[in-house]
């Protein structure tokens, strides 16, 4: 053993000794607990000797002092050879303590009736003491598992405010989109043309196949004169249908005569047009006869076209 396990193994001996003196007074002397536990209440001094239970506080420092022996003895039994000599005797004598505290709160938990005989003003006192004890003995454990239920708890509530926070800003995002393709629309509504294309163009860039979209955005550019940016986006919302629409095949036909494209293709079109448009197709033909498609009139191709389907143009005035 070295110097440190030497004095603490005298000092530890030296409290033994000292506490068992004290409980050999305490037990042999009647009156001692008044000296002792310098109890100076009225009531204590006029308790007899023959009734020390009944004094809260010379239970209290048995406990005490019971548990200490304990720790000490539990030490003195130990291996003390380890290099935490120190610690370990500390260890033995904290255990010893709060083992001893707890125990009247075993007491109550098995419905013994000591506690009212030893202590039934202050029982309540030695049960919550057991508990801190008990609390105590485990510390690391309860203050983690106490940690660990807070920091659940605020995490749960910091992921139900980023989810509330991720939602509103999604309805928000969506809003504002639905703006923008509304807006547009209400300006080509207007023939407010340019303001239309500018709202569609940031809408776009958000839903870039939304074909309805891309069909008013072609419609527009036609009116502002930018025939090949119209036939670009009338392509682009035929590429982007899941089904044809009949109307859209009609305006890529009307955008390529004003452009001059090759007939055949313009045909094509057309018969596309007449294919998923039906007679809505065939009315849209007619009125456009006076405008776009008017630079058709005398070419053989279209002029057998209108008689397969049977279109009849009005009679020239």
């Amino acid at each position: 053993m070295n110097t440190s396990q030497i004095i603490t193994t005298i000092a530890a001996v030296i409290f033994a000794v000292v506490s068992i003196a004290i409980l050999t007074i305490l037990f042999t002397n009647p009156n001692a607990e008044v000296a002792l536990f310098s109890i100076t209440t009225p009531e204590a001094k006029a308790v007899d000797g023959s009734s020390i239970a009944m004094w809260v506080h010379a239970p209290f420092f048995m406990m005490l002092i019971l548990g200490l022996l304990g720790g000490v003895l539990s030490w003195l039994t130990f291996d003390n050879t380890s290099k935490l000599f120190s610690r370990i005797c500390c260890k033995h004598i904290i255990t010893g303590i709060l083992a001893t505290f707890m125990v009247p709160l075993f007491l109550q938990m098995i419905g013994s009736g000591l506690l009212d005989e030893i202590s039934n003003t202050h029982k309540q006192f030695y049960v919550f003491l057991g508990i801190c004890s008990a609390a105590a003995f485990v510390a690391q454990r309860f203050a983690t598992s106490i940690s660990d239920q807070l920091i659940k708890d605020a995490n749960r509530k910091a992921t139900q405010a980023e989810q509330k926070a991720e939602e509103a800003t999604t309805k928000t995002y969506e809003i504002h989109i639905e703006q923008l393709k509304l807006q547009g629309s209400m300006h080509m509504i207007k023939h407010e043309f340019e303001e239309a294309l500018i709202l569609m163009n940031q809408y776009l860039e958000y839903n870039p196949k939304d074909s309805n979209s891309l069909c008013r955005k072609a419609f527009c550019l036609k009116r502002v004169g930018r025939i090949e940016k119209a036939l670009e986006a009338i392509n682009a919302a035929i590429g982007s249908l899941d089904k044809p629409n009949g109307i859209y095949f009609f305006n890529k036909a009307c955008y390529m005569t004003l452009l001059d494209k090759n007939i055949k293709e313009i045909i094509e079109n057309l018969e596309l047009a007449i294919l998923h448009g039906g007679s809505d197709v065939k009315q849209a033909i007619i009125k456009d006869c006076d405008c776009d498609l008017k630079a058709l009139l005398d070419k053989p191709e279209f002029i057998s076209f209108l008689k397969k389907h049977n279109v009849d143009l009005p009679k020239q005035g």
